[in-house]
C-alpha cells in the first residue's frame, strides 16, 4: 500500500512538472516611429559639403524645419525617431509581469544656404 501511495505521489509530481513547461509564456514587441538616422549615415555627412537635397534624398523630409531668427539663410532640420519595446510574461498563471521601454532620439542638422554646417544628436 505504501509503495502504491509513493508511486501515486511520484506520478502526480511528474505530471505537474511536465505540464508546468506549458504554463510559461512570454511576448515581446518593438514599434518604431519616425526616421532613424544611423551612425553609418551620419558618417557620410560632410560639414560644409553635404547638401539639403542629399539629406532629403537619403532620409526623406525632416519632421521640422526651423529658420533661425535674424538670419534667413540658416535653418535647423530635425529628424525624430522613437522606439517602444514592450515585453510580458506569465508563469503558471500565478505570476505575471510586464515592462516597457521608450527611447527617443532626434538628429539635427544646421544648414547655411542649403549646406550642412554642423549636426548633432539629442537623446
Amino acid at each position: 500500500m505504501n509503495g502504491i501511495r509513493t508511486l501515486g505521489v511520484a506520478a502526480g509530481l511528474a505530471a505537474t512538472l511536465a505540464m508546468s513547461g506549458c504554463l510559461v509564456t512570454s511576448h515581446s514587441s518593438a514599434d518604431e516611429y519616425g526616421t532613424r538616422v544611423s551612425n553609418s549615415t551620419l558618417n557620410q555627412v560632410r560639414v560644409n559639403q553635404t547638401t539639403g537635397d542629399w539629406l532629403v534624398a537619403t532620409l526623406g523630409q525632416p519632421n521640422s524645419r526651423t529658420s533661425v531668427a535674424g538670419d534667413p539663410s540658416v535653418e535647423i532640420w530635425k529628424y525624430d525617431h522613437s522606439r517602444n519595446v514592450s515585453s510580458s510574461g506569465t508563469v503558471l498563471f500565478l505570476f505575471s509581469g510586464s515592462s516597457s521601454k521608450r527611447s527617443d532620439r532626434s538628429t539635427c542638422f544646421e544648414l547655411h544656404h542649403g549646406i550642412v554646417s554642423r549636426y548633432w544628436v539629442e537623446d
